[in-house]
């Protein structure tokens, strides 16, 4: 068992069999491809400047943590007519990060539907070979919100196949079914980064 004491607080953490894991990965290790290692109240940060090419990838990988949660807040997205969609990105992945996985999703129309305007929103994940999964969808038929949660973006990745995939980018393909529009959408994603 190894323990991990916290001098500030003097509290004691106890990780089973984590030596065990600990001393293997460094028997196998390049220690090269790490520079230092942080526990933190936020979470556990690797400072690495090796590239995924020294790990059995192609492209150059700088980690500067983990995970940390992204939130777009709101994004006012372009409104397609006709039933044709109109593309909005709501989150990219930024440099030095691998990959981002949304959590929840909230849709938020306002203005002014017309009489029996449907106004249809596809939040999609955009992987690193460009394909694509829907997320989330909503069909607003009036202001207000629509909320997809883990269990429905995760349902909806289960029958996409991602094995090996990693999200780059998030988008939204918004449309109303009318000529013309005064609807307003807006999209917010939440998730991790990694």
């Amino acid at each position: 068992m190894t323990k991990f004491t916290n001098v500030a607080s003097s509290k004691e953490v106890q990780l089973e069999g984590t030596s065990e894991l600990l001393s293997s990965w460094q028997a196998s290790a390049n220690p090269s491809l790490i520079d230092s290692t942080k526990i933190n109240p936020g979470g556990i940060e690797l400072a690495s400047h090796a590239s995924r090419h020294d790990r059995g990838g192609a492209d150059a990988l700088d980690w500067s943590s983990v995970s940390r949660f992204f939130d777009t807040r709101d994004v006012s997205c372009t409104v397609g007519t006709g039933g044709t969609p109109a593309r909005t990105t709501i989150a990219s992945l930024p440099s030095g990060w691998y990959n981002m996985l949304p959590m929840a999703v909230k849709v938020t129309a306002g203005g002014t539907f017309a009489t029996g305007e449907t106004v249809s929103v596809s939040v999609k994940a955009i992987f690193d070979d460009d394909s694509e999964a829907e997320i989330f969808k909503a069909s607003m038929t009036a202001t207000g919100t629509s909320t997809g949660l883990p269990g429905d973006i995760f349902t909806n990745l289960l029958a996409a196949s991602i094995d090996g995939k990693r999200i780059k980018s998030i988008v939204a393909d918004v449309a109303s079914d009318q000529a013309s529009t005064s609807v307003t959408i807006s999209v917010r994603a939440i998730g991790l980064r990694t």
